[in-house]
Parts: structure tokens; sequence; C-alpha cells
């Protein structure tokens, strides 16, 4: 009887130990979680501010999503209602912050390169875990928000 219970306490242990790798190293942490968190769109974070340089407000949501990280641009509330003005997909899929004014943010509107106007930054992480930080403007000539390069004009 003693034999049984000391095979069946091996047993347990092993299976202990073998568990506990598949959780802390990365594959199988990929694959744990992916079985059991939720699955579906995650709220990362929400900012408004002056984007469309006109004085009224635009509302930007972060969300991680299968098809990385999506920013939604949402139109001034009208009558209580918002419309989606655009929506931009970001390849990368680790969601990032960097210090603004003393806080640790996600989403930041700000004055990039001093033209007067307002821009969107969002950081992230691509798969090298290099942090990057993907700024938006606003064209009025397109009517939409696209990613800004730096190459000394727009």
């Amino acid at each position: 009887m003693k034999k049984i219970s000391w095979f069946f306490l091996i047993v347990f242990l092993v299976i202990l130990n073998v568990s506990s790798v598949v959780v802390l190293f990365s594959p199988g942490r990929y694959w744990v979680q992916s079985r059991f968190l939720k699955k579906g769109p995650q709220l990362l974070s929400i900012v408004h501010g002056d984007l469309m340089n006109n004085g009224s407000s635009v509302k930007v949501v972060k969300i991680k999503s299968a098809e990385g990280i999506v920013l939604e641009f949402y139109s001034d509330a009208e009558n209580g209602v918002r419309h989606m003005i655009t929506r931009a997909v970001i390849p990368n899929t680790r969601d990032g912050f960097f210090d603004h004014r003393g806080q640790a943010v996600q989403l930041a509107v700000v004055d990039l390169d001093g033209d007067g106007r307002m821009e969107l930054l969002s950081p992230t992480f691509d798969a090298n875990m290099l942090a990057r930080l993907n700024p938006y403007y606003y064209s009025p000539e397109e009517e939409a928000f696209l990613p800004l390069f730096f190459s000394g004009s727009r």
C-alpha cells in the first residue's frame, strides 16, 4: 500500500514540475494563455484632443486585437453620438508607454514638430521588443489620419 501511495506522489510531483516548466517558458506560456485567457479585443487606452486642428475634440481608442494594435478615431459628439472617422492598424502586437509630462501614457496628443498642429503618439513594441512611437496626424486634403514620417515635410 505504501509503495502505491509513493508512486502516486512521485507521478503528481513530475506532472506538477512539467506543468510549471510549460507555464514559465515562452512557447508553453503563450499556449496556456491562449487556452485560458479571454479572447477578443482588449481596451488599452483612450485620449481626447483637437487632432483635426479645427477646435473639435477627437476621441481615439487604442485596442489590442487579433490584427495587432488598433487605433479608432471618433468624431466630436453630436447629440451624444460619436461616429468613427477611421481606424488604423499598427502591426506591432505589444502595447507600449512613455513618459509624458511626468506620467506614463499609452496615447498622447502633442505637437511633435512645432508646427502648431496636434499629432497623436501611440507607443508599441515590435517583435524584437524595440520601442516604437507611432505618430499620426490629420490630413485635411485626404480627410484622414495618416502615419507621420519625419522626412522634412508631410
